[in-house]
């Protein structure tokens, strides 16, 4: 929960329910199961004062830092009928603690995956406003990594890609 949230009681008291609610796993699958994706970095934005519902809420999730999802959530709820939003939950990693990078649980389950031994150059890039990211290897891999995570982000209105790791 985001304690300094400008809203009122009852709506901050109907976010913490739901809050709470996402931390039971079933609870959690079944909303995965309606399409909804609570994975890390996340943020929940809403209109102030007003019943939570889909007209006044917005989830974001799957981004690589919680400044992104914050921004995220906030930008898509503001687009909804209605007053400027603000966030008022972040969906955070176990044990999160603030540090230089940060990738979405996407990402990182994908850096595990896809990162090999040290035998070829290998860079992940990654969209700090977006969820995009790629992982190349091989010659020219640092500038098909940046290109392919590009075009990805381009589909969220971001074309923002860097490297964040390399093993050449």
């Amino acid at each position: 929960m985001i304690k300094d949230a400008a809203v009122g009681a009852p709506t901050m008291a109907q976010v913490e329910v739901l809050a709470k609610a996402l931390e039971n796993p079933e609870v959690a699958q079944q909303w995965q199961a309606m399409g909804f994706s609570i994975n890390y970095y996340g943020a929940i934005a809403v209109m102030p004062d007003r019943p939570i519902s889909g007209h006044s809420m917005v989830f974001s999730d799957n981004l690589h830092s919680p400044e992104a999802a914050k921004a995220t959530a906030i930008a898509a709820c503001d687009a909804l009928d209605g007053p400027k939003c603000v966030a008022v939950a972040l969906i955070l990693p176990n044990r999160y603690k603030p540090r230089d990078l940060t990738l979405s649980r996407n990402a990182t389950d994908g850096f595990r995956d896809n990162w090999g031994k040290p035998d070829v150059p290998q860079y992940l890039a990654y969209s700090p406003t977006s969820g995009a990211w790629v992982v190349a290897k091989g010659e020219g891999a640092d500038i098909s990594a940046i290109e392919r995570c590009n075009e990805q982000a381009s589909q969220s209105g971001a074309e923002d890609c860097l490297i964040a790791i390399a093993g050449e």
